[in-house]
């Protein structure tokens, strides 16, 4: 069960691999219901209890069950009969997402019931069986004073009690605790934190920013918890000062308006390292990823940390328009008040041009370059580039443009380049066909080409994908050198990706993947082998026939399935080869191509398998895969020799001639019920009792009756 509600969050739903996981939990859960229709798995924070009975409490999948339940408050949940592998699928997709989100839609008992789980039933937790109580000395005062606690003494109480791992006592707490012993013990807990503090620190910040924004709606000021805040992180080692500002910085995704002022406050130092290690793991709101590059590159943070104002007039300022920024949602378009006026005062084309003063050049320059100037004017240039007057006007644009074009791929600006190519690339009409030549031109260009792919190595996780994007709109002259790092790349999943890519494009891969076909390397020929086949032409088995007989088996596998994909004769003769003949084993890989196989001659020759040689353990591992796939091909006509196979008898390997049998019952469940009624009903008559516990499977899974 664990199982599957890994891989629920980790595959796409449908996907095959879960269904066989969740399959095989419901056919354990069976033999479980044996002994009673209900099956109680109880919860208790990191541990299980089944049937009131505690499991290994040292296991780590026990754990790591009992965790993933416990988060959402479940401290129980009964299995019923009857239950099915789509419902344990559905549950596990409802555990998967955020306490938060089904607490607003009500509860787990609420979304449950809403998409119809009738056989998985839950058990929360109560809270209101939990009271709390301040705890005080003879000599302090009592709980009276819990309501004038600021918010930094609560934040500073919880992270106390998480680091010392005393947070299931709220009623512990350090009063008052300095901040050289907080940061002091925040530094200790640093080592081998689990992701079940982690959450909780988590929690606590939230908490913190909530209380912060709700007591300064309007003025913008924070007062001197923020401060504190700012300068505990400052001090902590890297990995929980990471921790405890991903946390902030995705709490201020609820906050959009306050983003600006409560990133003020923090040094240019502590942004740039979140910018460095927080964006590599993708752990920052896309919104206030932006404003922290603008403030960690161009060195907007506050002044360091540690004095008596945190917020200084110039400070104030600047993030008043930071937050008139974030409102808005528009920081590529901001452009300040100052460089307002300014473009006010320019001339009119009547009136003689004057110089602007140095004061006004140093406010421009300071607002432009929070942009990317150079995305900007080659956007400026592909629209003037696209209407052109005349070819000579067009030839003078496209040095520069090219230019641009080639900074923009030096600075990593991939993205910009995946809207220019995608708003301007494109043909629009007649008036402007010369101006779509010259844009295609530079990104078909070799140097543009070679420029992307060079990029890829050394590029972040954005950035490839957006580098994937721009190779998937550009298209095909990227073929010829998607397929040169094919041959040589190292990493499977950026392979897999290429070959998405490949497939994307079409036939317009299909010439340049064929001349490569005589390739010596074994493993680029199979890939290009996988490609033509999932372009969906019959004509490319002329161009596999070769392949046929190729030295690497691999490489045979891969072309003698194509050919069975497209039904071709010589594929069927060399199949037959491949399984052998009389008295040869063949390989276990030509018998589950079989099931691809309409030619009459590949069943006689796996029934002939069934009957051939001993029961040593290899053929036994032959006779398997044959039954498997005569079940594939559904053809009544190998029921003959299933039928020899599952009421003969082997006095010399009786249990490797029982796997046989128990194989043939689940694989006569492939067969139309008409066809197998006769077996079953000669199965559930027979006396033997070598046969009894086949006649209870038979019945179990209703062989030859109809569902």
């Amino acid at each position: 069960m664990n199982i599957v509600r890994r891989q629920v969050s980790a595959y796409p739903q449908g996907h095959p691999v879960v269904r066989s996981s969740a399959d095989r939990a419901i056919s354990t859960l069976q033999h479980l219901h044996s002994h009673g229709p209900k099956v109680t798995i109880g919860v208790a924070r990191d541990r299980l209890l089944f049937d009131a009975t505690p499991l290994d409490s040292k296991n780590p999948v026990f754990q790591d069950y009992a965790r993933a339940l416990f988060a959402h408050g479940i401290i129980g949940h009964c299995l019923q009969q009857g239950l099915t592998a789509e419902e344990l699928c559905l549950f596990y997709r409802l555990l998967a997402c955020k306490p938060e989100e089904l607490l607003s839609q009500g509860g787990v008992s609420a979304v449950m019931a809403k998409a119809g789980l009738r056989h998985l039933t839950v058990m929360l937790l109560d809270h209101s069986l939990f009271k709390t109580q301040e705890v005080s000395s003879p000599e302090e005062p009592g709980p009276s004073s819990q309501g004038s606690e600021q918010p930094w003494d609560r934040l500073a109480g919880a992270l106390f009690r998480l680091s010392t791992k005393t947070a299931a006592r709220p009623d512990i707490s350090p009063a008052p605790i300095t901040m050289e012993e907080l940061v002091t013990v925040l530094n200790i807990q640093t080592q081998g934190m689990t992701p079940g503090e982690a959450g909780g620190y988590e929690q606590a910040v939230a908490e913190f920013i909530r209380e912060l924004v709700a007591g300064a709606p309007c003025q913008g000021t924070y007062g001197e918890g923020l401060h504190q805040f700012a300068t505990l992180i400052g001090q902590l080692q890297p990995t929980i000062r990471r921790q405890l500002l991903a946390s902030a910085l995705s709490a201020l995704q609820a906050h959009q308006p306050h983003a600006g002022p409560i990133l003020g406050h923090f040094s240019s130092e502590v942004l740039a390292d979140a910018v460095k290690t927080l964006d590599a793991r993708q752990a920052i709101p896309p919104f206030i990823l932006q404003v922290l590059q603008q403030l960690a590159s161009h060195g907007s943070g506050t002044e360091p940390l540690g004095q008596e104002n945190p917020l200084s007039p110039s400070d104030a300022a600047a993030t008043g328009k930071l937050e008139e920024l974030l409102t808005e949602h528009g920081a590529d378009a901001y452009v300040p008040p100052d460089y307002q006026a300014v473009l006010r005062e320019l001339p009119e084309r009547s009136q003689p041009a004057r110089s602007l003063p140095p004061e006004a050049i140093q406010e421009m320059m300071a607002g432009l370059q929070a942009q990317c100037l150079e995305g900007r004017l080659c956007r400026i240039l592909c629209h003037l580039l696209r209407y052109p007057t005349d070819s000579e006007r067009a030839s003078r644009l496209m040095e520069p443009l090219q230019s641009l074009v080639h900074k923009l791929i030096d600075m990593g600006h991939f993205d910009v380049l995946v809207d220019i190519h995608r708003d301007f690339a494109a043909p629009v009409s007649n008036a402007g066909a010369s101006g779509n030549n010259f844009l295609n031109a530079i990104f078909s260009g070799p140097n543009f080409v070679r420029g992307i792919m060079s990029k890829l190595a050394a590029s972040s996780v954005a950035q490839r994908q957006d580098i994937f994007i721009l190779i998937g709109q550009v298209g095909a002259p990227f073929i010829p050198l998607l397929l040169d790092s094919l041959a040589e790349e190292q990493d499977r999943s950026v392979r897999y990706k290429y070959l998405a890519l490949l497939r994307d494009m079409g036939s317009s891969a299909r010439d340049e993947i064929i001349s490569r076909l005589q390739d010596p390397r074994w493993h680029l020929v199979r890939n290009l082998v996988t490609l033509l086949r999932d372009l969906g032409d019959p004509g490319i088995v002329d161009v596999l026939e070769p392949l046929l007989h190729h030295a690497n088996e691999r490489v045979r596998q891969e072309a003698l399935k194509t050919g069975l994909h497209f039904q071709d004769p010589r594929a069927e003769t060399v199949l037959l080869r491949e399984l052998g003949a009389t008295g040869a084993a063949p390989s276990l890989w030509s018998i589950l191509l079989a099931r691809n196989s309409r030619d009459p001659r590949v069943l006689a020759r796996l029934l002939a398998l069934l009957r051939e040689g001993g029961l040593t353990e290899a053929r036994c591992s032959v006779r398997l895969k044959v039954i498997a796939t005569l079940g594939d091909l559904g053809n009544p006509e190998a029921l003959s020799g299933l039928k020899q196979v599952l009421f003969g008898v082997n006095l010399l390997h009786p249990f490797r001639h029982r796997r046989l049998q128990y194989q043939i019952l689940d694989t006569l469940k492939s067969f139309p019920p008409e066809t197998v009624a006769g077996i079953r009903h000669r199965l559930v008559c027979s006396l033997r009792p070598d046969l009894r516990g086949l006649r209870q499977r038979a019945i179990q899974l209703k062989i030859g009756t109809a569902t």
